[in-house]
């Protein structure tokens, strides 16, 4: 009797980590310039600060391959430094031909020179180019597997990663369908000499392999919906709209331990939207948890050419997401429902930063908004939206936000590098942008973090109680049904 494999899938409590150099993979340290001014100005000082901490050697080893290895981004890096320099002091007569000249070797034909409305000299980076350049070392990217160690699923920026005798670590390129095949495997039944061939593994890496594997899918009953709707609050940034025929999830980040688990997402997300590209919400490495089962990624479009706001389109792209980029008010459509991107609006403390949006999720006959980042807006703008969208069922406010990390930023003339946190809407602010959707209901969010908010939120939740309006703070898992 021919031998059968026997059916695997994998574990809900392992985690497969996109690692750049060892470092978290996201947006910043993938995108070709911003990455290469991490590496230069975070990552290098980071390794240099651990080298007489415990487990200094690798770290030594790791940081001499970087620097031998990783020329041309450390190359890129100074360079647009002095260029960003040279512009920033350039005046409104200064010839644009004489400055294309003057530009560092490792930056000329990834660059095109400008003037603003005053005449004075600009500088746009040209980031289709730039991923077709050495400056993007695919050769950097990998996974790692193994079991997701507590505290790591808060999705905070770390490393360097080193090697363990617990984990399984792969010079795989987060695009291979290796990854994908993968992901797959907490839904799809597979075996274990199949993943052991897509992954390359032999012998003692794939009885490591094994460890991460189960003879049942870690999937619990309910995340399927068949009928009417349902939200789910995943915590932080993140929910989960449904309906019988679709889901939609904003600002993927599911935690391995908690009320809500991967465990719950349903076996296919038709959309997922992100606010920004900042590392709480984008959660790369939840996306790469459900590589697979992602129907498409909505994305808000980015100010071409800067170098502080990379395109989440092209990142996606070169990462092997299906992506679709919107612009205010543009409408994507999903089994059962809808979505609408809407403006959000800071108080511009950071750079200028425009790839970020809000969603109006209409599912089910419910109209919801998700508002990270709307503390800080102009009231008046909601009133639009309103216009636009409809009346608002429930309205979900980011309490706070936190401006994208910038600290190679201070390398580059005109940028603060600043890390900036907004406060809590004042009560009367939230007041009206829950007056301007016309919502019934009013719920407020920490899109970083899940403590008690001060100050404001017991006046507007008196606000609202003395209009008829449902106010209220989440914490923890949550769940809607209508």
């Amino acid at each position: 009797m021919r031998h059968r494999p026997e059916t695997r899938y994998l574990c809900s409590d392992v985690l497969v980590q996109p690692l750049v150099d060892r470092f978290d993979a996201w947006l910043y340290t993938v995108a070709p310039a911003p990455a290469a001014l991490t590496l230069a100005h975070a990552q290098i000082p980071l390794m240099q600060r651990r080298l007489s901490r415990p487990g200094g050697a690798g770290v030594a080893a790791l940081l001499e391959s970087i620097k031998r290895d990783r020329g041309a981004m450390l190359d890129f890096a100074a360079a647009a430094a002095t260029a960003e320099e040279m512009i920033a002091d350039a005046t409104a007569p200064d010839d644009l031909a004489a400055l294309y000249r003057r530009l560092p070797q490792a930056v000329q034909g990834l660059v095109e020179l400008t003037r603003d409305r005053g005449g004075r000299p600009g500088i746009r980076w040209i980031e289709s180019l730039l991923y077709r350049s050495r400056v993007h070392d695919e050769q950097r990217q990998s996974i790692r597997i193994g079991p997701a160690p507590a505290g790591r699923a808060r999705g905070l920026p770390g490393g360097p990663h080193l090697p363990g005798p617990d984990t399984l670590d792969l010079p795989v390129r987060f695009d291979a369908e290796a990854v994908t095949e993968l992901a797959r495997a907490r839904v799809r039944p597979t075996t274990l000499d199949h993943l052991a061939e897509v992954l390359g593994l032999d012998g003692a890496r794939a009885a490591l392999l094994d460890r991460f594997l189960a003879p049942a899918p870690a999937v619990r009953s309910g995340r399927h919906l068949e009928a009417g709707g349902r939200i789910r609050y995943l915590g932080r940034s993140s929910f989960l709209v449904q309906t019988p025929e679709g889901a939609v999830l904003t600002d993927p980040f599911v935690d391995t331990r908690g009320r809500y688990v991967i465990g719950d997402l349903p076996d296919h997300v038709d959309l997922i939207l992100l606010t920004n590209g900042w590392q709480e919400p984008a959660a790369f490495a939840t996306l790469v948890q459900l590589r697979g089962r992602i129907g498409g990624v909505v994305v808000p479009r980015s100010s071409k050419g800067n170098i502080a706001d990379p395109s989440l389109v092209l990142f996606l792209r070169h990462t092997g997401f299906p992506v679709v980029e919107v612009d205010d008010f543009e409408e994507v459509a999903f089994p059962g429902g809808s979505v609408v991107a809407t403006p959000y609006q800071d108080d511009g403390a950071g750079p200028d930063v425009r790839a970020k949006s809000t969603y109006v999720v209409k599912a089910a006959g419910a109209t919801v908004f998700v508002g990270s980042g709307s503390g800080s807006a102009e009231p008046l703008l909601y009133r639009g939206i309103r216009d636009v969208a409809g009346p608002i069922d429930m309205a979900f406010l980011a309490r706070d936000v936190s401006a994208p990390p910038q600290a190679w930023l201070d390398a580059l003339p005109g940028h603060p590098g600043e890390r900036r946190v907004e406060p809590a809407p004042a009560a009367d602010r939230a007041a009206a942008i829950v007056s301007g959707l016309d919502a019934d209901e009013m719920w407020t969010y920490a899109p970083g973090a899940e403590p008690a908010v001060p100050g404001a939120i017991g006046d507007i939740e008196r606000w609202c109680a003395g209009r008829g309006i449902l106010a209220r703070q989440l914490t923890g898992g949550r769940e809607w049904r209508w």
